[in-house]
């Protein structure tokens, strides 16, 4: 009857005194049918008799009907709202009390797939309710205020809705996206008129905390729904993500301002997706993982995104979950590694970026490695100077998934850690895996070798591939990151494996870690970097089989068995690959490394300037020097099953070696141009020609001067 008069064009004065005895009443008895949810009943259905059934259903429909009016009389003229008995007007604090539970209704509404003639009803009344005559005529002194407040609510209610039951129906997710759009929308065209006629929202304005805390609950919203497994929602959320950015443009102190460029490009990325789901997610975790500031909205979303990620990680591993649940976790995965930095700080903080001293103690000198003695347990960083962090905690969890049985999970968790990691978490990670290595040795040092430890270090060399390769937006990304500690850590741990296929293949992701390393080093910042080298050189030569062959005559002349060449213990297929590995990364170890005394007894001894210590570079010169005519002599020996790339990466090596040494091992070098054996000779010259077109400085002191390489060399 009322919205019939309403219709007829009765004068809102006309019937105000119906309104005020009505509008309580009906409020009450809208906000009781609402919020009633016969999803949630139970199934009683074959229980009951025909005639509860019908009557219910019955009852189901008036119900409808009634809801269905009273949202079109909304609609038609929302000054009924305002209404109370005495024919008084509520004021502005009254009403949003009493009307919340009206939105909320509505807006349950809009998303129940049981109310389907009240769906786009319940859309309309909604949108009404935020058109400039309506605000305006309700709140004439504050419009402002009393619009932000409103859609404050309004939000407020979407964002709880996405981050809760909405979770997993797509449909309900995509319709609350469209309708965040359409709110925003108003909200920029109303602000904006506003602020056209001078009024702009402030934080001294009553509603502004409310908005902001609204605005913080839109973007913990957003951002999780770009881990959505459709790439039409996460292109709808982050079309919705740049309107918010559009009220940066009128309040610089908005929520999201210390993000609003990332956000922006953010936006602008994930609604491109050409290339499929996998470039959108990509990109959008290449925008993430640059996020500078962490807000209440982003570490909110990146909190709910771990506890979705935690409660189907059962499932995943087990495989029993959907292809969507599949998708959306791997989607979390690369969330949490790539947000993961704004776990580091406080909501509204700068995040702070530990310098490589306080993210690893530095250890006084890289200790001495030899041969295949038990790991060292690096006591320097027994001091605990990490502060553990929720991001840590996930951190576990992902390096648990490192070695499950699962080989699809745990690949997905590599890449996101070797890809998409946010740079200031590198130190946090290389923390991490250093200390994990380190369990596997006992109080004494010696190694406990298991399954899941020879495949963590193999997991954690991918990943710290990965990472050097990654390209990288500021040169000081790689600084931060202890590099040589973790390193060493690896090689420690492979050299004392058994040689087998599984280890063999493990030296060679190993030596492909190095090369890359070494490729990269000016964006590394290294401590000791010539020991680093000098020691790496020294591991890696013994893993290749002219050192093992070497190894296995000497002792057999200290047994009195003979001089023969023994025979290697495994296949020599099995040496083949990894002698081209460890000869090119042995070859790019050198390249401007000049050899070094590791000894620290030597070194304590003897002074630089002492002609012992020259004497004593000598010797490591010529130990390097002699193992690599070994393996060229081997080539030689081979002919025709000789690898082509091995005889060329001791080439190689044997340049670098001279080029950096060349005062310390000259002598040694020329003697190969007198070799009786004619390769020997060709293989010196080779390597000369090389140096020479290099233009190489012979002299490596510092008092020498500039000479030229040909003068030098008559």
């Amino acid at each position: 009857a009322l919205l019939e008069l309403v219709r007829t064009g009765t004068p809102h004065d006309d019937i105000r005194g119906v309104y005020s005895v009505t509008n309580s009443p009906l409020k009450a008895i809208a906000t009781e049918y609402m919020a009633r949810d016969y999803r949630a009943e139970p199934q009683r259905a074959i229980l009951e008799t025909d005639k509860r059934k019908r009557k219910e259903e019955f009852d189901q429909g008036l119900e409808n009907k009634i809801l269905l009016h009273y949202c079109q009389l909304i609609r038609e003229d929302q000054g009924f709202l305002l209404e109370e008995p005495g024919n008084k007007r509520l004021d502005f604090a009254k009403f949003l009390t009493e009307t919340r539970p009206v939105l909320s209704g509505v807006i349950a509404n809009v998303v129940d797939p049981t109310q389907c003639g009240l769906n786009q009803e319940s859309v309309r009344t909604l949108l009404s309710l935020l058109e400039t005559p309506v605000v305006t005529r309700w709140w004439p002194e504050q419009p402002l205020t009393g619009f932000c407040e409103l859609s404050a609510n309004i939000h407020t209610m979407f964002a709880l809705m996405l981050t809760t039951y909405a979770e997993k129906q797509q449909r309900v997710i995509h319709v609350l996206l469209e309708l965040i759009a359409e709110v925003l929308k108003k909200e920029k065209a109303f602000v904006f008129a506003q602020k056209e006629r001078g009024m702009k929202m402030t934080s001294e304005n009553p509603s502004y905390h409310i908005r902001m805390e609204a605005v913080s609950k839109v973007e913990e919203a957003l951002l999780i729904q770009l881990c959505a497994p459709d790439t039409e929602l996460v292109s709808l959320a982050a079309s919705c993500l740049e309107l918010l950015c559009d009220q940066v443009d009128s309040d610089p102190d908005n929520a999201i301002a210390p993000n609003y460029s990332l956000y922006r490009e953010l936006a602008q990325t994930g609604v491109l997706v050409t290339g499929g789901r996998v470039a959108q997610q990509k990109s959008i975790r290449n925008v993430l993982r640059r996020v500078e500031r962490d807000t209440s909205g982003n570490l909110a979303a990146w909190k709910l995104a771990y506890k979705r990620w935690k409660e189907n990680l059962g499932a995943i591993c087990d495989q029993q979950a959907s292809s969507e649940v599949k998708t959306e976790w791997q989607n979390y995965t690369g969330f949490l590694c790539a947000l993961g930095g704004v776990c580091l700080g406080e909501p509204g903080q700068l995040r702070r970026v530990p310098t490589v001293a306080q993210a690893v103690a530095p250890p006084k000198a890289i200790p001495p490695l030899k041969g295949k003695g038990p790991m060292r347990r690096d006591t320097s960083q027994a001091v605990d100077v990490h502060k553990e962090t929720i991001f840590d905690r996930a951190l576990f969890e992902m390096f648990a998934v490192l070695v499950n049985d699962n080989v699809e999970v745990r690949t997905w968790v590599l890449n996101s850690l070797g890809s998409a990691l946010s740079p200031v978490l590198y130190p946090s990670l290389f923390h991490h895996l250093h200390s994990k290595l380190l369990s596997f040795t006992g109080k004494a040092g010696e190694l406990k070798i298991s399954r899941d430890s020879t495949l963590f270090v193999e997991q954690a060399i991918s990943i710290v591939k990965q990472i050097l390769e990654q390209p990288q937006d500021s040169s000081d990304d790689l600084s931060l990151a202890d590099f040589e500690t973790l390193v060493l850590t690896f090689v420690q741990y492979l050299s004392q494996l058994v040689v087998d296929e599984e280890s063999v293949r493990i030296k060679c992701k190993l030596c492909s870690l190095v090369d890359v390393m070494m490729n990269r080093r000016q964006y590394i910042s290294f401590r000791f970097e010539g020991q680093f080298r000098n020691t790496l050189l020294q591991y890696i030569t013994e893993w290749m089989s002219d050192f093992v062959l070497k190894s296995q005559q000497d002792k057999s002349e200290a047994q009195g068995l003979g001089t023969s060449l023994p025979q290697l213990a495994h296949s020599p297929e099995l040496f083949k690959e990894l002698d081209i590995f460890c000869m090119r990364t042995v070859s790019g170890v050198l390249s401007g490394l000049e050899v070094e005394v590791l000894d620290e007894i030597v070194q304590a001894r003897l002074s630089r300037h002492d002609p012992a210590h020259n004497e004593a570079k000598s010797r490591i010169f010529y130990k390097y020097f002699a193992f690599l005519a070994r393996v060229l002599a081997r080539c030689r020996q081979e002919g025709k099953d000789a690898t082509p790339q091995l005889h060329e990466f001791t080439i190689s090596a044997l340049c670098n070696l001279l080029d950096a040494n060349i005062d310390d091992g000259w002598d040694h070098f020329v003697s190969m141009g007198y070799h009786e054996d004619e390769e020997t000779r060709v293989a010196f010259l080779n390597v000369l020609t090389n140096i020479l077109k290099r233009r190489t400085e012979f002299s490596r002191s510092a008092h020498a001067g500039v000479v030229d390489p040909y003068d030098k060399f008559a």
